[in-house]
């Protein structure tokens, strides 16, 4: 195999492995309204800190838009490392269960990485 068919191969493997492992822009519903969460990486916060940034449109039922940041470090986790998405949806929905999406305080994912606990960020905190 010659070497531009081996980087070729793995260009294709490393985009595959980003786009299916995606924690951009993921969308949901709760109470009827759509949203939709991300991972971020804050600045200036540390270099393995991050934040599940997430915001849900108004609508009749719901006049007021939503929109939270919590942040943690999830790097200590082995799970977290090749499972992102799953981690990040995990801490989602522990919320939307417990019907308390941006109104809790802290949230940590109860399946995997039980360790690791999300803190709620200040309202003006970056989305």
């Amino acid at each position: 195999m010659d070497m531009r068919m081996l980087f070729l191969m793995v260009a294709m493997a490393t985009f595959y492995v980003a786009n299916t492992n995606n924690t951009k822009n993921v969308n949901f519903n709760y109470r009827q309204m759509q949203c939709k969460w991300s991972e971020q990486k804050p600045k200036n916060v540390g270099k393995f800190a991050r934040s599940l940034a997430i915001s849900c449109n108004k609508n009749k039922q719901n006049p007021n838009p939503q929109k939270c940041s919590y942040r943690g470090d999830p790097h200590k986790c082995k799970w977290y490392n090749k499972n992102q998405k799953a981690f990040y949806q995990c801490l989602v929905d522990v919320m939307v269960k417990d019907e308390n999406l941006c109104t809790t305080s802290h949230v940590n994912c109860k399946n995997h990485c039980k360790e690791i606990t999300f803190n709620k960020q200040p309202q003006h905190d970056e989305l």
